[in-house]
């Protein structure tokens, strides 16, 4: 433990950190050059911090230098926080230096530290490189990141899962719990809006107690305290998802960011979504408990009206003057998250991503979650939805059959294909 304290001291009065990550810790020089000096930084402290940690763990003098879990986080605000705190959970059972990429895009408009909060670990131990989370907002091309210059693919595994972006697959799994020999010596490189899955599965509390570890800003938390009402946790929560991907944002193309399938299947459930599902399950709550309360969290404004003329009285929100993915709007979106987790029944929306991360933030696992077109508001498949349905099933069994993990060859193909479009790789 005291030599590697020494080594710790040295490397970072000695060389840039730039420079001990190429050198050291094999991350490919182009991808170096791209992150901000204060990232370099921090990345070198927690990457050397963990190699203090797996040497005490192993009761060795020295290890082999720890690598980067490398998390693109994707879509809105509900799709990003599943890909983080699996990743997390991921990283921790692994034992993985996580570095964050939150980009800004026509799904999200606020920066993370506009969300949550972030800093550089000074002190402490493992807990300490999960708490102060390495974020940063731009990254290289995710295919030109390992045939960057010279240097050899073998450095980094990419998994891209995103339908606009090459085909992805959900079946590209890394096996990174078992930190098996065919990634320990790699960084680690994932692009998705997806919860993550390893082999070994990563365990459900794990992946939960990494989702409720995460900050708020101060904003947020003096939002929580000014709007939230008062008995949420005798309150049943509301979320209803519910508008089609075609008039979701004026700002994202579908068409462009979904396969065919996969907006399908999207859309069937959304369409389960509607608002008299929900209002049929609130009266039937009401009609059993004349006490009870709704905290409703909804897409669209006027269901909102809609269900507070229904049930008078009853239901209780946060008002806002935006309907956008602006970073106002994205901090009224994460307290309406937390005042959901608080309810002690949530109806969600199934294949909501919201829906999915209330109920993971959920304080206790006594929570009951009831989904709607599974527990309630289930009605008889129309033909197109029963074919969106198999063209699902079909496309998930082809993807598992034909992906392949990513190789050199794969990355060219796509640095070319980028390069002949006009897109320069950062």
């Amino acid at each position: 433990m005291w030599v590697q304290a020494v080594r710790l001291r040295s490397r970072l009065s000695g060389p840039t950190a730039l420079d001990d990550l190429v050198l050291t810790y094999a991350l490919p020089s182009r991808l170096a050059e791209a992150l901000p000096a204060t990232a370099c930084a921090a990345l070198l402290y927690q990457l050397t911090l963990m190699d203090v940690l797996r040497a005490h763990r192993a009761g060795s003098a020295t290890v082999e230098p720890s690598r980067l879990l490398i998390l693109h986080l994707q879509n809105g605000l509900g799709n990003r926080l599943r890909v983080l705190a699996s990743g997390l959970a991921m990283a921790r059972a692994s034992f993985r230096v996580p570095l964050v990429v939150w980009e800004r895009d026509a799904h999200m408009g606020a920066h993370f530290g506009q969300l949550f909060e972030e800093g550089h670990p000074t002190t402490g131990g493992v807990d300490s490189l999960f708490s102060s989370l390495v974020v940063v907002n731009r990254f290289p091309a995710w295919c030109d990141v390992a045939t960057a210059a010279a240097e050899s693919p073998d450095a980094i595994t990419a998994y891209n899962h995103m339908d606009k972006d090459l085909g992805g697959s959900h079946s590209q799994r890394p096996d990174v719990a078992a930190n098996s020999e065919v990634y320990r010596r790699r960084h680690i490189y994932v692009k998705s809006a997806y919860l993550l899955s390893a082999s070994p599965p990563l365990p459900i509390a794990a992946v939960n107690a990494e989702a409720r570890m995460l900050k708020p800003v101060a904003a947020v938390r003096q939002l929580m305290v000014k709007s939230a009402p008062a008995g949420l946790p005798k309150m049943v929560g509301v979320h209803v998802r519910s508008r089609r991907l075609a008039r979701d944002s004026a700002a994202v193309d579908a068409s462009c960011e979904y396969s065919v399938a996969s907006a399908a299947i999207t859309d069937q459930w959304r369409n389960a979504s509607q608002a008299p599902a929900f209002a049929a399950e609130m009266a039937a709550l009401v009609a059993a408990g004349p006490s009870t309360h709704f905290f409703v969290a909804v897409d669209d404004a006027a269901l909102a009206a809609a269900l507070a003329d229904q049930f008078p009285g009853r239901t209780h929100g946060l008002t806002r003057a935006c309907d956008d993915r602006g970073p106002t709007c994205m901090q009224y979106a994460l307290v309406d998250m937390m005042c959901l987790a608080r309810t002690r029944l949530l109806l969600g929306s199934n294949w909501s991503s919201f829906t999915e991360m209330a109920s993971r933030l959920a304080p206790s696992p006594r929570q009951v979650v009831r989904l709607s077109g599974v527990h309630f508001g289930r009605r008889r498949l129309f033909w197109k939805d029963r074919l969106a349905a198999l063209a699902g099933d079909v496309w998930r069994l082809v993807g598992r059959r034909l992906a392949r993990p990513p190789t050199a060859a794969m990355y060219t193909g796509c640095r070319q294909r980028l390069e002949t479009a006009g897109i320069a790789a950062a």
